[in-house]
């Protein structure tokens, strides 16, 4: 005789820490008719947020194009995407953020530098930036269940830096990383909606432009790269201005438009 099981049962006793978490977060989430209230954009004054973010980017090649002989590069930066979040408070038709946003590109891996047909060695990639900033929200409409705004936003953005490079073939002929830091103002705009969804959580989608560029980067170690001219290798040390072949400032350029969406709990 075969004993049907539960399948509920078989699940709570063998993943039993598994089977509490969701149990903890569903009931965070489902809240009873004691504590659930009616909720209204009327009534909000403060809480938390997140975002997830994403546009196109304009780095293309900036990161390694131009830093040695090579003309010609497998891939490029074809994305910006990352992510804030922070706290809101409000004050009549103003909402004050402050938060923390994180710009991360994809990383680039095994990027072909190549001079003609020629391999001349492979990069790898990697860079973020890191904002903290504070923006101000003015709303245009609002009803007790959405609301929609105008935003802007200004801060300090530090950016973080590393090519590594293998297989090189040419001087220095040994595979070396070349990392680097630098700082920007940021600031940027534009239009969001906010709608309530569960209880004190709503639901935020924004389109906005930032303005952000790095236009001097520096070494932030030892390093001997790439030089001027084929079969020739330049030592830099931490503090140096990394340049490119014609002797101009390398740049990353972070500007441009974005979507974004994400989750407010309010709190108050």
């Amino acid at each position: 005789m075969i004993r049907f099981q539960n399948p509920f049962y078989l699940f709570v006793k063998s993943r039993p820490t598994l089977a509490a978490f969701l149990f903890l977060i569903l009931s965070t989430l489902l809240p009873t008719k004691a504590q659930a209230r009616v909720f209204s954009m009327n009534s909000r004054n403060f809480g938390s947020y997140f975002l997830l973010a994403g546009g196109t980017s304009v780095i293309q090649k900036a990161a390694f194009e131009n830093e040695s002989v090579a003309n010609d590069y497998g891939s490029s930066y074809s994305l910006n995407t990352g992510g804030e979040f922070g706290f809101v408070s409000c004050t009549g038709p103003l909402t004050w953020r402050f938060g923390l946003e994180v710009i991360k590109p994809s990383t680039l891996t095994d990027v072909s530098a190549k001079l003609g047909a020629s391999t001349l060695y492979l990069v790898k990639s990697d860079l973020n930036a890191i904002i903290p900033k504070v923006g101000l929200e003015i709303n245009i409409k609002q009803t007790p269940n959405s609301r929609w705004m105008i935003f802007g936003t200004a801060g300090t953005a530090s950016l973080t830096f590393q090519n590594d490079y293998s297989y090189v073939t040419i001087a220095p002929s040994a595979s070396h990383s070349v990392k680097a830091k630098s700082s920007a103002l940021m600031y940027g705009g534009g239009v969001g909606g906010e709608f309530s969804m569960m209880d004190t959580t709503t639901v935020m989608v924004e389109l906005g432009y930032r303005a952000l560029s790095f236009t001097e980067l520096k070494y932030s170690a030892d390093v001997t790269s790439f030089g001027a001219t084929a079969g020739t290798s330049t030592a830099h040390v931490t503090g140096d201005v990394l340049k490119d072949q014609n002797a101009t400032n390398r740049k990353i350029d972070m500007t441009g438009y974005y979507a974004s969406v994400g989750f407010r709990f309010w709190l108050l």
